[in-house]
């Protein structure tokens, strides 16, 4: 980094941008454009007005440093493309909690552009996919705390707030905390609607006092309210928090040919399923197999309370079958992690005799893709496989893919040999019907209009194949079309009175 300080004034800084400051304090890389050319600039802090030097990307300059702010500001002349930044060390930005591994590097980001922001993307592992994606391939470790069972854990807990002191494990608090400097935002929730004291369009919000941190701290440059596209929960509207969490995966690379392949076999209605089924399988990733719910059907593996190993075997798994055959899959939240193992039943690979039961269930896709053998094989009067799957577009990745993946891996052929897909019953605009939004129809309010009939003309008149749209004045309409239908018949039908 040496090559860096040649020509500067006060401190040296990555100019780096980022819409969430609430994930600052994970930061732990910061990305550059592999084809993005990068400027030293010289001036003074706009806020504390200490003479310092940024870098930054060229093409972006003129964002931050106007002609209004000519002399201002010097523009030293040395560049230095995306690639030679890389593996350039920096201080943490906020040093609340010490990393467990590498960290605090220049990698390079394929996604880094120059369309917005420096040039320089901040990188938080645990908060975002991309971010996790580059870290590992440059070998940096994501920031993690270590909850009270012992488990990594991102800095915002479950509940959307900084982790509480209390709920860390004290070891690790004591080596890897700064607790005067966390202390103070420990327990803070990083969006005010999960806050249930504060309101959520609250002037005082996590983001701000940490941008007044940093500013107090000559590390902030620019502050600006900025509208940006964020997600949110389609049905409760709040703030979507993406977390690093430990997951159970299923490979699926070993069967994929054969997925693809037994495609042939199928008939698809319309043809265009094919398709779309074969481009779906052939580009999936690993398959995330379990999910953090309350309730559903658990995911049969235990842990050594001693060694930590994970312990799925015939053995356990053929017992565990037992008792949901006998008792139903209840059973495996009604009982500890002891009844739930065969009798004696010891760690294969430290001997111990005490564990832990996974809490995870299992992803519903896998379940509802197992039906095929939970319902045809159990069944002598059905047969395997199944002659048609009927459902929505959408079960090319739910239900569709799922009974594929399954029946491939365990019978080495398709569940189906027919797929029809329909379409969704939509609103007047083409909009899916939600209870939230209150566009939906009664079919009950259009019979006590209209009668029965008229359900069942529109019913005939659609392509299910598409979506079907669906509302009071497209009803209002099909009611004359309807009057036609039956007017017409009624008056051949007076025509015939008598005909012999």
């Amino acid at each position: 980094s040496e090559k860096l300080f040649g020509d500067t004034e006060g401190p040296l800084y990555f100019l780096a941008w980022t819409t969430t400051p609430w994930t600052l304090p994970s930061n732990s890389a910061l990305a550059v454009g592999p084809a993005i050319e990068y400027v030293k600039v010289k001036c003074r802090n706009p806020y504390t007005e200490e003479p310092q030097t940024v870098i930054l990307a060229k093409d972006l300059v003129a964002s931050y440093f106007t002609k209004k702010m000519e002399g201002t500001y010097q523009i030293t002349g040395e560049s230095w493309m995306g690639p030679e930044l890389e593996g350039i060390r920096y201080e943490q930005l906020i040093p609340w909690v010490k990393p467990m591994g590498d960290a605090f590097r220049v990698i390079i980001g394929d996604y880094v552009t120059t369309s917005d922001g420096t040039g320089i993307v901040h990188i938080a592992p645990t908060f975002g996919a991309d971010d996790d994606r580059v870290a590992r391939i440059a070998g940096i470790a994501p920031l993690f705390m270590v909850d009270k069972a012992g488990k990594n854990q991102p800095m915002v807990d479950k509940q959307g707030r900084f982790f509480r002191l209390e709920d860390l494990d004290p070891a690790f608090v004591e080596q890897n905390v700064d607790v005067e400097k966390y202390k103070e935002y420990a327990g803070r929730y990083v969006k005010n609607a999960y806050d249930p004291e504060i309101a959520c369009d609250a002037e005082t919000t996590l983001d701000i006092d940490l941008a007044v941190m940093l500013k107090a701290q000559n590390k902030a440059f620019k502050i600006e309210k900025h509208t940006h596209s964020y997600p949110h929960c389609w049905r409760c509207k709040h703030p979507i928090i993406y977390r690093a969490t430990e997951q159970w995966f299923c490979s699926v690379d070993a069967i994929k040919d054969a997925a693809v392949k037994a495609c042939d076999a199928i008939q698809w209605k319309p043809d265009w399923g094919k398709d779309r089924m074969t481009s779906m399988i052939t580009e999936r990733n690993d398959w995330c197999i379990s999910r953090q719910r309350v309730w559903g059907v658990p995911i049969p593996i235990f842990y050594c309370d001693a060694c930590g190993a994970d312990i799925v075997t015939p053995e356990t798994i053929d017992h565990v079958s037992e008792l949901f055959r006998a008792h139903g899959s209840n059973v495996w939240f009604d009982r500890e992690a002891d009844e739930l193992l065969p009798d004696g039943f010891k760690c294969p690979k430290c001997g111990h005799t005490h564990f832990t039961k996974e809490t995870d269930i299992m992803d519903v896709w896998f379940d509802s893709g197992s039906t095929h053998a939970a319902v045809l094989d159990e069944r002598p009067y059905l047969h395997f496989p199944a002659d048609i799957y009927l459902e929505g577009g959408d079960q090319y990745r739910g239900w569709f893919q799922s009974s594929m993946l399954t029946s491939i891996a365990a019978k080495g052929v398709a569940p189906y040999r027919q797929i029809i897909t329909h379409g969704w019953t939509v609103d007047g605009e083409g909009k899916a019907m939600h209870k939230s939004l209150g566009n939906g129809v009664d079919p009950y309010d259009i019979m006590n209009k209209y009668g029965a009939d008229l359900i069942r003309l529109w019913s005939a008149s659609a392509d299910y194949h598409a979506d079907m749209r669906c509302s009071e004045k497209i009803f209002k309409q099909l009611s004359q079309n309807y009057l036609k239908f039956r007017n017409t018949c009624k008056f051949c039908l007076d025509n015939l009175v008598g005909f012999d």
